[in-house]
Formats: structure tokens, C-alpha cells, sequence
């Protein structure tokens, strides 16, 4: 009988293993970043996720990626914008899943809000959805929409400047719930708005990740602990913030392939959706106007605020304005490539502003390398968008609002890497499908302010002149701040009315 010798043969294999891994390990090398603790890791350090510039020390100091672990879950920050466009554009195969959130998901109820969707047959469904209506044709279509809540808002600046935010709030949420489900928003206190509102509040707290049960799902077992009372008292209003608006509002897109829900409903080119399309259709609709209306007025609240920082970009783009469109008109979306200026100033606010700081996370699908350090299987992987947005390097004095700096590029490639649309929409196969209507509602919105009023501070004192100061969290917006809107010129009451009169036929 032969003896097979167990305890060597066990020896051996543990030391082939472990040379492996070493092997591996002195090839390919291991991500740095800050030192954590045994069992916890860097779940101490995560309260950088509500201050991007932490973040961005972390690059100063290990480099375009930064490692930290959570319990069992490895993160990785990117700052650079070469390593993000190498990692989640150009291998978005590997990168465009999704988190499990066991909050968010498995206990309230959101794991079908399309953030959340895995990477796979739903995810590839919902592009489809969503492509249809809301490629740059979309943008076309739902121009007159667009014009007419801008239009609105000139109008309410015009008679209560000091309302300003209150103002661009009610323009953003009239445009979506319009786009969305063709539904016109009855006044303030509109009760799905109100209900929108709630639900946004609620759910970016909840999908955000974070929480100690998104780490340890066995805690979710384990009564009395305090996530329990919130997560049951948002799991009880899911069917109020997803499937009471779609309901209710049906009769306004029932037949109007003008309005979003209508258009995946009634498709131009295939069948009536039937029921599980449908299921599809509502939590896109709840999806699409949180994040769409929310970074909207969140990007022309900080326009404003950048405009009362620096008034004299008011005359440079009054004068360009004045040149190409004149005076007895205002801005349309047909005005934009003859608009240098007025495009840079765009750009400017995305770039300086930047409404969304930190991507969704993207969670890797299997091992990755990156100029020879290992990105291990099942990492969440976070864009830093701000850090990279102020990167001294991409853009000298970055915290200075600037806009000649998208005017002084010819490289195309250049131009592309400086472009902040690269970056502040998403990326990959996650790219936000909305970004044509985005930034097209965003850009008209700042044409036709400059072409109608002057912004500046409230007096002469340096102290009128307010400090660019932001909340933190998953949308940076400017606190509050005071500053004096006026009119360009004598002929702008009259544009705006003979506008919002044409808008409103």
C-alpha cells in the first residue's frame, strides 16, 4: 500500500499558493491608501464621502487610485482623469455593475430605482427604454417645453428677484414633471411634488450605501437597531412615492407620446407596452426626476452665485449676446454654436460648481489591473468628480471661476479631456441617459439670463460680496446667499412678456 504523505503534501500546496500570491502581488502590486484597523478597515475614514477634497488629499498622496477596505469590502476613490476614463469608459464592461444595498434593496423596497439596477438583462432593458426617448432628437421635441418654464423663470426674476431660488426650484420641477408625464404642476404646495420631494429626500440618504447593515446584512436580523424605524417608515411610503404618481397622473400620458412615460408607453415603432414593460416604465419615471431636477437647479443656483462673485462676465457675455441674437429677442437652443462664450460660461459653472461631487459607486466584476496594481473583484469604485474637476493641473486656479479656460484650446483631444460633460454626467455604460435634456435645459437657462439681466452683489462693501460656500453630501448646493438681479436693458420686460405670452398659447 503506498502512504501518501497528507501533512507534506498540505505543506507544499500551501507554499505554491503563497508564492503565487507573492508573485502576483510583487508583479502587479497592491493599491496604496491610508491605513485602517483589524475587522472595521477604513470604516472611520468613510466620512469622506460628504467632502471630496479629503478625498482628493488621498490622491495627492498614493495617487490616481486610493484603496480602502470596509469590513470585507474593498473601495476604490479615483482622482485622476486619466484613470477614470481608462477604468469606467473604456473598460465599462468590468465596471457597470451595481452595489447590492441591503437597506435600500432588500429592506425598504428600492432595489428596482434604476441607480440600483445590476448590470445585466433589467439594466440592458431599461437603456433600451430610456434610449428611445431620450437620445439628442428627444432634446428637439421637447424644446417648446423647455423654452416656455425658462421663459416663466425670466418672468418671476423680473417681478421678485430676491425669490431667485425659490424661482429656479419651481422652474426645474415644472420642466420634469412636464417632460415626464406631460403633467402640468398646479402651484407651490402641488402634492406630487410634495411627494417627489419626499421621496428624493429619503432615498438619496438610502441608496447612498454606507450604512452598517450594507456591510454586515445579518444585522438587518437583529431587532432594535436604529436603522430599523427608519427603514420600516420608508418602506411603508413606496407605494405612495412610486406607484401613487404614476396612477394618478396616467390620464396626462395615457395617449401624449410628447411626454416621456407616454413615449415608452405608446412606442412610435413597436406595440403598446404591456404590464411588465410598464413596471419597467413607472420606477424609471421615479428614477429620472430626482436626479434630473435636483442637479438642474443645483447648477443655475450656483450660476447665479458665481455671476454675484463675478459680476463682469454679465457685460463679457451681454456684449456677445448683444452681437449675435441682439436685443429684440431672446436665446434659443439654435443660438448655441454661435454662442463661444456663452458655452464657456456652461462649462465653467459645471466645472467650478460641480452639483454631483462623487459618482455612484461602480462595483467591478472581477479582478483588474492597472498600471501593474491589482483592483480586486467586487470593489466599489467611486469617481471623485470634484477632485478631478479642480485638478491644478487640468485647470490652473481652479477655484476661480473662469470661463475663457474652454476658450483657449484648439486640441481636440484636449478639449475633450478639460470638457466637464465628461465627467459630471456619468460614465460608460452608466453615463446618464438624460444628459441631452440636461444640459440643454441648464444651457438655455443661462443664455437668457445673461441676456436679460445683470447680476451682482447686494452693495459695494467686500463683505456684500458672498463666499462660494456648499453643502456637503450627494448634491453640493449653495447655501444661501443674497445678491441684486436687474435688468440689462429697458427692452427686456417687454421680451419677456411678448415670450411668456407666446409660451402660454
Amino acid at each position: 500500500m503506498v502512504s501518501i504523505p497528507y501533512g507534506e503534501v498540505a505543506t507544499f500546496l500551501a507554499l505554491f499558493f503563497g508564492l503565487v500570491v507573492y508573485v502576483r502581488g510583487r508583479r502587479h502590486g497592491r493599491l496604496p491608501g491610508p491605513s485602517g484597523f483589524p475587522i472595521i478597515g477604513n470604516l472611520l475614514d468613510m466620512t469622506a464621502l460628504d467632502d471630496p477634497a479629503s478625498i482628493k488629499q488621498w490622491g495627492r498622496k498614493y495617487g490616481e487610485l486610493t484603496y480602502l477596505r470596509v469590513f470585507r469590502t474593498p473601495f476604490v476613490f479615483i482622482n485622476g482623469a486619466k484613470a477614470v476614463t481608462e477604468l469606467l469608459d473604456k473598460r465599462s464592461a468590468l465596471y457597470s455593475d451595481r452595489p447590492y444595498l441591503p437597506l435600500a434593496g432588500g429592506i425598504i423596497g428600492l432595489d428596482k430605482l434604476v441607480p440600483n439596477t445590476p448590470f445585466g438583462e433589467r439594466f440592458r432593458l431599461e437603456r433600451k427604454l430610456m434610449g428611445t426617448v431620450l437620445n439628442i432628437r428627444a432634446v428637439n421635441k421637447w424644446e417648446h417645453i423647455i423654452s416656455k418654464e425658462t421663459h416663466l423663470l425670466l418672468q418671476q426674476l423680473l417681478e421678485t428677484p430676491d425669490q431667485f431660488s425659490e424661482h429656479i426650484r419651481r422652474m426645474s420641477t415644472a420642466l420634469y414633471f412636464m417632460t415626464l408625464y406631460g403633467y402640468p404642476v398646479q402651484g407651490d404646495y402641488d402634492p406630487f411634488v410634495l411627494l417627489a420631494e419626499e421621496f428624493m429626500a429619503a432615498s438619496s440618504v438610502a441608496i447612498r450605501g454606507g450604512w452598517l447593515v450594507d456591510f454586515i446584512p445579518a444585522l438587518r436580523y437583529i431587532p432594535f437597531l436604529s436603522f430599523h424605524r427608519k427603514a420600516a417608515a420608508w418602506r411603508a411610503k413606496v407605494v405612495d412615492w412610486v406607484d401613487k404618481p404614476y396612477a394618478e397622473l396616467r390620464k396626462y400620458f395615457e395617449s401624449n407620446r410628447d411626454c416621456l412615460c407616454g413615449a415608452m408607453l405608446n412606442p412610435e415603432d413597436g406595440p403598446r407596452a404591456d404590464a411588465k414593460i410598464e413596471e419597467h416604465i413607472k420606477w424609471i419615471a421615479t428614477s429620472v426626476y430626482g436626479p434630473g431636477s435636483d442637479s438642474s437647479a443645483v447648477a443655475i443656483k450656483q450660476f447665479i452665485l458665481a455671476l454675484t462673485i463675478n459680476p463682469d462676465i454679465c457685460r463679457r457675455a451681454g456684449e456677445e449676446l448683444d452681437a449675435v441674437v441682439g436685443r429684440g429677442r431672446l436665446p434659443t437652443l439654435a443660438d448655441r454654436d454661435r454662442l463661444p462664450y456663452i458655452e464657456a460660461v456652461y462649462r465653467e459653472v459645471l466645472r467650478w460648481g460641480t452639483p454631483i461631487p462623487l459618482s455612484v459607486p461602480h462595483r467591478l466584476i472581477q479582478d483588474d489591473v492597472y498600471e501593474g496594481k491589482v483592483i480586486p473583484k467586487g470593489s466599489w469604485c467611486l469617481a471623485n468628480i470634484w477632485g478631478i474637476l479642480h485638478d491644478e493641473e487640468l485647470y490652473p486656479d481652479p477655484f476661480s471661476f473662469h470661463p475663457e479656460r474652454f476658450m483657449q484650446t484648439t486640441d481636440a483631444v484636449h478639449a475633450r479631456l478639460i470638457d466637464p460633460e465628461t465627467y459630471v454626467f456619468g460614465f460608460g455604460r452608466r453615463r446618464c441617459p438624460g444628459h441631452n435634456f440636461a444640459h440643454a435645459s441648464v444651457w438655455l437657462a443661462v443664455a437668457c439670463i445673461l441676456a436679460c439681466f445683470e447680476v451682482a452683489p447686494i452693495g459695494d462693501k467686500e463683505e456684500d460680496v458672498p463666499k462660494p460656500a456648499f453643502t456637503s453630501g450627494a448634491i453640493r448646493t449653495p447655501l444661501p446667499f443674497a445678491c441684486k438681479i436687474t435688468p440689462r436693458h429697458p427692452k427686456v420686460a417687454e421680451i419677456i412678456e411678448q415670450n411668456t405670452e407666446r409660451a402660454q398659447e
